[in-house]
């Protein structure tokens, strides 16, 4: 199963999962998702090749910004069809 993980700040949870044996063989990360594009979790996922988005909202005054991913659009979210 492909699935992105939401982050906020060290990424403990982060590492949990990739260090996880019973979720090796079970899941993906393919994004790692955060409003704080200096989050410690960022380095983590570039570490092991997952790509980072940040995302933001004009009122917070943190806009998105590219990560090793990219920018993802505030307010809509559109779910992504595999090939």
């Amino acid at each position: 199963m492909k699935i992105a993980v939401f982050v906020s700040g060290r990424g403990s949870n982060l590492q949990a999962i990739i260090n996880s044996e019973e979720l090796k063989n079970l899941i993906e990360i393919k994004a790692v998702v955060s409003d704080n594009a200096d989050c410690p979790a960022f380095a983590i996922a570039r570490s092991h090749s997952i790509p980072t988005y940040s995302i933001g909202t004009p009122q917070s005054g943190h806009l998105p910004e590219s990560g090793s991913g990219g920018r993802i659009a505030t307010g809509s979210f559109r779910t992504a069809r595999s090939a």
